[in-house]
C-alpha cells in the first residue's frame, strides 16, 4: 500500500444517527452499477431479530456493519457498501414515524427524525438523504421518504 493511498482512506466509527444527521445537507447515493434493493423477508427479519435481541439485552452499542463511502462532490457520498442496511434502516424509521404521527401529527419529538430521511441543503432546497439507483428511486422516495401509503402486500420483499 502506498503512502498516497493510505492518506486517502479515512475510517470513522460513527452511529447511524450521526451518519444520517451529522451534516444537514449530506446526501448518500447508490451508484448505477450497484444492484437494486434486494433484501427479502428473510434478511429483514434477521435484521429485526438482531435489533430486538440487542434491545432486550440492553446493549449500549449495536454494530450495524461497515459502510464504504466515496466522496462524490459537495456534500454527496457514493455508497459502495452498505446500501441494503441503510435503506432498510430508513424504511424502519419511516414506518415508525408514520405510525407515531397517526397518533399526533404535530409531535415534535417524532418530527425531528424527518432529518434522517430528508435534509435542507445549503441553498434551502429539500433533498432526500438517501438516493437509491434508478430501479428503486421513485418507489423509495414516494413510500419511504414521503411516507405515502404502500400498496397492499403480503410480503415485504419485491416480487
Amino acid at each position: 500500500m502506498t503512502l498516497e493511498l493510505t492518506t486517502r482512506i479515512n475510517p470513522h466509527i460513527v452511529s447511524l444517527g450521526t451518519l444520517l444527521n451529522s451534516n444537514p445537507s449530506s446526501q448518500y447515493r447508490v451508484p448505477v452499477f450497484q444492484r437494486p434493493y434486494s433484501w427479502t423477508d428473510l434478511e429483514v427479519q434477521a435484521f429485526l431479530d438482531d435489533l430486538d435481541d440487542a434491545i432486550a439485552k440492553d446493549v449500549p452499542y449495536y454494530y450495524l456493519g461497515s459502510m464504504v463511502l466515496i466522496e462524490e462532490g459537495q456534500d454527496r457520498l457514493r455508497i459502495i457498501d452498505g446500501q441494503q442496511r441503510m435503506a432498510t434502516t430508513q424504511i424502519l424509521i419511516s414506518r415508525i414515524m408514520h405510525r407515531l404521527l397517526q397518533d399526533d401529527p404535530n409531535d415534535n419529538a417524532v418530527m425531528r427524525y424527518t432529518n434522517y430521511l430528508q435534509h435542507e441543503d445549503s441553498g434551502g432546497q429539500t433533498r432526500d438523504t438517501l438516493i437509491l439507483n434508478d430501479t428503486d428511486r421513485n418507489f423509495f422516495a414516494k413510500h419511504v421518504i414521503q411516507r405515502e401509503p404502500l400498496p397492499h402486500r403480503t410480503s415485504i420483499s419485491v416480487v
